[in-house]
């Protein structure tokens, strides 16, 4: 399928012949606000649109055109702009589409932590990460300090398990962030239309203590506040993806954007039938909507509602019994954000609301739960010359309700084994106050303390978090951030044996050096987690290089190390997140103007599993009862390795529409990389339980403004 592919790109790559002489121009297109680089802004000869090209990775086009042409310079979220065809080198400075007040104010980040961040990712980075699928949260798995041990959006920082992660999307907690109606039934793809994000940041240790109910790190979303000059469409066609996204000023104050995918599964069934053999069916329908209304030239809002319905089946495999696993879910939420902005201070209030209900089914096991959490905030900033100064109170009330059936022995899971029937129910309160404060005692030197208490309800733990954050700059190319804290986090378990609250002692410290083209990282970090009655600790370091070898190419690599360990009673084990080596890397290269091919690869130790070391046959239920090897005797699965493989064309169809064809080859090589080990009905022979294999996608995705 993939050579068909190349194939069709190859033959739409056509050439195109001039009337007169051309001549060579060569530019670079930047923000006339901002000056920053521009990357995949089209640009075109009115006579002949077939010739034009996109700014590389520099924001530098070079196309030829006639001597009395004239050159459309176009980018999403800006004004076009006519330039006059002449030779030698220009420089074009676009204007962004954003209607502005009569009053201008300058607006604060409402995020006070901000230089303690180790990642800030804007969107436009998003899209030109070949790790990221256009995704926000696999744009933040892409980085050295994420640790996940599965092919999903579910983020893991440093060593520490997903669910300690904290998600924030406009300073509201998002619980469930991922879509699980995909390829292996994992979550693949998070919530977030990228088209929205303004920008995230990253902290992988220590999250800021301005958020609240978090342990380990966090990622904070922003969606956007501009309001553009006129309407724009993107629309999305691909063998399981059908979408649109659309973004018009609704007045020359407020703006609305609204998105909506329809996912279904037998085209790319059809596409891949051998590596998704065991994958029956998927399918996903979501709808968002985003408003952002500017009040006045002090008060803004911004409203956002996002509603999914998905669906997967796949074939399931155990000793007692083979069934299909069924999993079907619905879920809305709404976020809302009221924002004042005085001279010298700002005011916040933050409001989120969402509800779900998932059915989980396979053999004797039917699970229904049903969510609804509600956050509130309110938060007081004061800006000083030097200082910073923010507090407020927060409010997170959280309900699952659980209802079924579950296996009465573990290992007899087959529909006519016996099973308990179950209902229960589980709410966590979290009433919070906050203070952070931030001092910068010279242009090099910034300081950050902060303190969050809880207002203990329900026989809840009583508890003081705490942090202290350095960033020094050492030089103009390099900065050191150093963090250290306490942290608090209540949670709903998923699993009897799941954690309902963590405390977790933190230390990190962060290098980077930044050079035109290049970015070189150092980290070490150490957690000490208390999460119930079990004792977590990991410590590790990270090491990357980022460069810009050339305007065409592009290299990324990484290296993690984790020694992380867990004990229960005063039995310590190897956790998941053990392993020597966690090697991450990707190159782009820009082929021509209008083609770009990129290429990553991931390498990590494998995990650790528990062997069957004895069975006995159970002639009641006609099953065998395995014995599992104890926990200091586990083995590691095989290392785990893929590369994946993309390419992508882009053509300025018109002046106001531009396409740009997409084709993936996921796990390039075929690897067989395992992520367990299952049994046959004597527990007699393992067999391998396989990760995605190689995979074909491709798509084209049509712009309109």
């Amino acid at each position: 399928m993939r050579t068909y592919l190349l194939s069709i790109f190859l033959f739409l790559f056509s050439t195109f012949s001039f009337a007169q002489s051309p001549i060579t121009i060569q530019g670079q297109v930047v923000d006339a606000t901002t000056q920053e680089l521009l990357i995949g802004t089209n640009v075109y000869p009115l006579s002949d649109w077939q010739r034009g090209t996109s700014t590389d990775d520099e924001g530098q086009f070079t196309l030829e055109a006639a001597t009395d042409d004239t050159l459309m310079v176009t980018f999403i979220g800006y004004e076009p702009q006519l330039v006059a065809a002449t030779e030698g080198e220009l420089l074009v400075k676009l204007k962004a589409n954003v209607q502005n007040m009569e009053t201008v104010t300058v607006e604060a980040s409402s995020l006070v932590a901000e230089e303690f961040s180790i990642k800030k990712i804007e969107q436009l980075e998003i899209y030109m990460n070949p790790n990221a699928k256009a995704d926000p949260l696999l744009a933040v798995n892409s980085l050295p300090a994420a640790t996940t041990l599965d092919e999903s959006a579910n983020v893991s920082l440093r060593g520490s398990s997903p669910a300690q992660t904290g998600i924030f999307l406009n300073d509201v907690p998002i619980y469930d962030a991922v879509r699980f109606a995909q390829l292996n039934g994992i979550g693949t793809f998070s919530i977030f239309n990228t088209a929205l994000i303004k920008q995230l940041q990253v902290f992988p240790s220590n999250p800021p203590l301005e958020f609240g109910n978090t342990s380990a790190g966090l990622i904070s979303l922003q969606t956007t506040d501009q309001i553009p000059e006129q309407a724009s469409v993107d629309a999305v066609i691909s063998p399981a993806n059908v979408g649109i996204y659309a973004s018009l000023p609704t007045s020359s104050t407020s703006a609305v954007s609204l998105f909506s995918n329809y996912q279904p599964s037998g085209i790319l069934q059809a596409m891949n039938s051998r590596a998704l053999q065991d994958l029956k069916y998927f399918h996903t329908l979501d709808f968002g909507a985003h408003y952002f209304h500017q009040l006045n030239e002090k008060t803004s809002l911004k409203v956002f509602n996002y509603a999914v319905n998905e669906g997967y089946r796949f074939a399931s495999r155990h000793p007692s019994g083979d069934d299909t696993f069924r999993m079907q879910k619905w879920r809305n939420f709404t976020t809302a954000n009221l924002r004042t902005q005085y001279e010298h201070s700002l005011l916040t209030f933050n409001g989120g609301f969402s509800i779900s209900d998932m059915n989980l089914s396979v053999g004797n096991l039917d699970i229904d739960t049903q969510n609804q959490d509600m956050y509130l905030s309110a938060n007081y900033t004061r800006f000083w010359d030097a200082w910073t100064l923010k507090t407020g109170f927060t409010y997170d009330d959280r309900q699952a309700d659980f209802a079924g059936k579950t296996p009465v022995f573990d290992y007899a899971r087959a529909t006519h084994h016996p099973a308990d029937s179950f209902a229960a129910q589980m709410q966590v309160r979290v009433p919070e106050g906050y203070v952070y404060s931030k001092y910068q005692p010279s242009q090099r030197w910034t300081l950050g303390l902060g303190l969050r208490k809880n207002v203990p309800i329900n026989d809840q733990p009583d508890y003081l978090s705490y942090q202290f954050n350095t960033h020094y700059q050492l030089a103009k190319q390099q900065t050191v951030t150093f963090s250290a804290g306490r942290y608090h986090q209540q949670v709903i378990p998923q699993s009897e044996s799941a954690a309902s609250f963590y405390c977790s002692d933190q230390l990190s410290l962060d290098y980077q050096y930044q050079r035109k083209g290049k970015t070189l990282s150092l980290a070490v970090f150490y957690k000490d987690t208390q999460a119930d009655r079990v004792m977590e600790q990991t410590y590790g370091a990270e090491a990357a290089a980022d460069i810009r070898w050339s305007p065409k190419l592009r290299t990324q690599l990484s290296y993690t190390y984790l020694n992380a360990s867990v004990q229960e009673e005063e039995v310590s084990i190897s956790s998941p997140y053990d392993l020597n080596y966690f090697v991450r890397g990707s190159f782009t290269y820009q082929i021509s103007p209008q083609w770009s091919l990129s290429s990553i690869f991931i390498h990590r130790q494998g995990t650790f599993y528990q062997s069957v070391v004895d069975r006995v046959y159970n002639s009641e239920l006609e099953v065998y009862a395995p014995t599992y090897a104890s926990a200091d005797q586990a083995l590691r699965l095989p290392d785990y390795n893929v590369i994946d493989l993309s390419i992508s064309r882009v053509w300025p169809l018109s002046e106001k529409l531009s396409a740009v064809a997409f084709g993936n080859i996921n796990n390039v090589l075929n690897h067989r990389n395992v992520r367990g080990i299952d049994y046959n009905q004597d527990y007699s022979q393992p067999f391998n339980k396989l990760f995605a294999q190689r995979t074909f996608y491709a798509g084209v995705i049509l712009q309109w403004q």
